[in-house]
């Protein structure tokens, strides 16, 4: 059988723009321990293959693909602030200013007590 066969081509939002991959969708049973069968979408996306796996078996693989894109913006979203905030922290704030604002707002929660 040809990989060409079983996977299926087409075209998806993805990143904001129309984008063209193959996929394929199968349900497994995935056996360490516990027994559960889970959900496997293989997919090739620019010329690199990835695959996602999820719990619910009545997810479409379309809409399993489009969430974990979001998924990976949201995760590069936060290590880009966190990185950005990290190195903001670290020019402008010393180790004993970071102590006497803590100090500070510790002080000023207990005076609203």
């Amino acid at each position: 059988i040809s990989l060409s066969c079983i996977f299926m081509n087409t075209e998806l939002e993805l990143y904001g723009k129309e984008e063209k991959l193959r996929y394929y969708s199968i349900d497994l049973v995935w056996s360490q321990k516990l027994c559960q069968e889970l959900h496997f979408v293989q997919v090739e996306y620019n010329r690199v293959w990835g695959i996602l796996s999820g719990t619910s078996l009545s997810t479409e693989p379309l809409a399993m693909i489009r969430l974990y894109s979001y998924r990976f913006q949201i995760e590069c979203t936060f290590q880009e602030l966190k990185q950005q905030l990290g190195d903001f922290w670290y020019h402008f704030w010393s180790k004993q200013m970071a102590l006497s604002c803590i100090v500070m707002g510790t002080i000023q929660a207990l005076a609203v007590v």
